[in-house]
């Protein structure tokens, strides 16, 4: 975060702009006053959210994906020299109870993608 103070010459008004970094490709900057003197925090007046040209607002880089639900996969599994990942323990046991039906199902969901 970076702040920047400072007191209007004629009104002596402190103004106050402060810049968010809220991820890589985004950030925040709002402009905010507070009366001559006055011993209230500042009062924002207006604020703006920017992101990178040609990059969408909600792109966040995801991990991999979970095989059986799709979440993130934070879980990871060894099956046949290949490495899969679950969500959940719940996710893992079932892929454990009948792997050949998820690795299939996956393969068709990778396939329709192309």
């Amino acid at each position: 975060m970076l702040t920047l103070d400072r007191t209007d010459g004629p009104t002596g008004e402190d103004q106050r702009l402060v810049f968010s970094l809220l991820h890589p490709n985004r950030h925040l900057y709002r402009f905010e006053t507070r009366a001559t003197g006055s011993p209230l925090g500042f009062e924002k007046k207006y604020q703006v959210g920017a992101t990178k040209e040609g990059v969408p607002f909600a792109d966040v880089p995801k991990g991999p994906e979970c095989i059986v639900s799709g979440g993130t996969g934070t879980m990871k599994l060894t099956y046949k020299g290949k490495d899969y990942y679950f969500c959940c323990s719940g996710c893992r046991d079932e892929f454990k109870a009948d792997p050949e039906k998820y690795i299939k199902e996956a393969e068709a969901k990778a396939k329709d993608k192309k």
